[in-house]
């Protein structure tokens, strides 16, 4: 399964968690009800609350634990208008279970009562609160659909620049604004985010790309950036095997394994 595949599977998954949620509401809830302890019909409520979105979830992990694996590479895109580079996607490691997450979210958003003398659950009547509920489930299915389909965060990289798309635009950095030296090899194995610092007007400004949500290793991602930057003569291997080989040979070196024969 690729890494678009997994990514995109995470939809029906969250339209699931979002009508378990719905079933949850109007079926699940009225029928603890009729248990006579408080204590039981809680926690047959809370069971089936965690049920509702705990089972889409395991479903999605289930299907998609290759997929998730992140590796020591970069996809190589060439051809079309773009130049030659590298990419690393949104990783479904963390779209999957965000976009479940907020189709269980979607799914608690309509407001409901309780039918007056009766074991039966209504949307509510009051109001303007049957619109609001609809219009606010709707943004939430439309996020999670946007949040699936968008492919957002990405890093790309290509001999001119690394650039940064994420959800609000994105951020093109060019070699020569970055600071040789870094980022240095993440301190954790699966780090939030990594920072490098360009030379903006003269001074060291940090910016924090998102490893943690990209299908590449972090750290293989921190070596990629400090390698280019140090050795400006092989950006022209981006976009290639021949380049992509150069990397992993080098990543290994610094990581104390046996280095391959260099191209530099």
């Amino acid at each position: 399964m690729s890494t678009t595949t997994a990514r995109l599977a995470a939809l029906p998954f969250a339209l699931l968690a979002l009508g378990l949620r719905v079933l949850d509401t109007f079926w699940i809830t009225p029928l603890t009800w009729r248990i006579d302890a408080w204590q039981p019909a809680l926690a047959a409520w809370v069971a089936t609350l965690i049920a509702s979105v705990g089972l889409p979830l395991a479903g999605y992990l289930l299907l998609t634990r290759r997929a998730r694996r992140r590796a020591e590479t970069w996809r190589i895109e060439t051809g079309g208008p773009a130049p030659a580079r590298f990419l690393a996607s949104a990783a479904p490691r963390w779209t999957g279970p965000y976009a479940i997450l907020l189709g269980w979210l979607a799914g608690s958003g309509l407001i409901t009562e309780r039918v007056p003398g009766g074991d039966r659950m209504r949307m509510a009547t009051f109001g303007y609160v049957f619109p609001v509920s609809i219009l606010l489930v709707g943004m939430t299915v439309a996020v999670t659909v946007a949040l699936t389909i968008s492919d957002r965060p990405r890093l790309t990289m290509d001999r001119d620049a690394v650039t940064l798309w994420h959800h609000l635009g994105r951020l093109r950095l060019t070699w020569g604004e970055l600071i040789p030296g870094g980022p240095p090899p993440p301190a954790k194995r699966n780090p939030d985010t990594i920072t490098i610092y360009r030379m903006l007007h003269g001074v060291a400004t940090p910016v924090r790309l998102p490893a943690g949500r990209l299908q590449v290793a972090p750290a293989f991602v921190a070596h990629t950036l400090r390698h280019y930057t140090e050795h400006p003569g092989q950006r022209g291997g981006i976009g290639t095997e021949a380049g992509l080989t150069e990397l992993r040979s080098t990543f290994r070196a610094d990581q104390g394994g046996p280095a391959q024969s260099s191209t530099s």
